[in-house]
């Protein structure tokens, strides 16, 4: 059975989700607490970033993008990639911008709210764990808080900057959808869902994978609703409506 090791709550291992289930290929998911995650990813695919994926033929690979690329090799139907060589690579330059700097300030801006509400922070990041490893994360966290400012690089103009950004890239989805309701062409693609996953965490959804722990904690209610009426939001939930699929995931 392919393992998918990840994060519960993050938008680079909800694209590997998203592509698993999306191409209904049955997978076991391991999740992970930020953090203590490090030693057994490590020893796993010789770094420490998430998702992972273990294929049945034992291959290891780590990287959204790398995994969902390989599954369309492994995988190819339904596809992600555009038939014609210049909107594949359209679609593949639009990956690599929505990975970028969109990503990572974002999250960080995300982060600049968790940071100081740790029992939300443990709701998010310790699903899937027994009340056991729970309790101790969420004693470990205020130990960790500089660490985790350090490893994100959260500065004081770091919420401003991501706000910015992420707005930006709503700007930039609902300009680009308008006629097609794509990215590329008139399909969805694997821009799409990069897009869409890197942006839902900055959208109230209601799909399980990447649906907020409730009560909403009020900064972070606060930081979706500076966006829940933009265009751009609209489009997220919609590819969510319309091509995220049922879960595959192994019993």
């Amino acid at each position: 059975m392919i393992e998918l090791h990840m994060f519960p709550m993050s938008h680079y291992n909800e694209k590997a989700r998203w592509a698993l289930d999306y191409k209904g290929i049955p997978h076991t998911r391991i999740p992970y607490m930020p953090g203590p995650h490090a030693g057994k990813i490590k020893k796993l695919s010789g770094q420490t970033q998430t998702p992972v994926i273990r294929f049945e033929d034992g291959d290891v690979l780590a990287g959204s993008t790398d995994i969902v690329l390989e599954l369309e090799k492994r995988f190819p139907q339904p596809t992600l990639l555009p038939a014609d060589e210049g909107a594949q690579k359209q679609a593949l330059d639009l990956v690599e911008k929505f990975d970028g700097d969109i990503a990572v300030k974002e999250r960080r801006s995300l982060f600049v709210h968790l940071i100081d509400e740790p029992d939300y922070l443990c709701s998010m990041f310790a699903q899937g764990q027994t009340p056991a490893k729970r309790f101790i994360y969420r004693r470990m966290l205020p130990l960790v808080k500089g660490m985790m400012r350090r490893s994100m690089d959260i500065h004081p103009d770091a919420l401003e900057e991501g706000n910015a950004l992420t707005r930006q890239a709503f700007d930039y989805v609902a300009a680009q959808t308008r006629d097609t309701g794509y990215l590329v062409g008139d399909q969805f693609t694997i821009a799409d869902l990069t897009a869409a996953a890197i942006l839902a965490p900055s959208v109230q959804l209601d799909y399980a994978d990447m649906m907020k722990p409730k009560p909403v904690a009020p900064s972070i209610q606060a930081y979706l609703d500076q966006f829940a009426d933009h265009p751009g939001a609209q489009w997220v939930r919609t590819m969510y409506e319309q091509h995220r699929a049922p879960l595959r995931v192994a019993a």
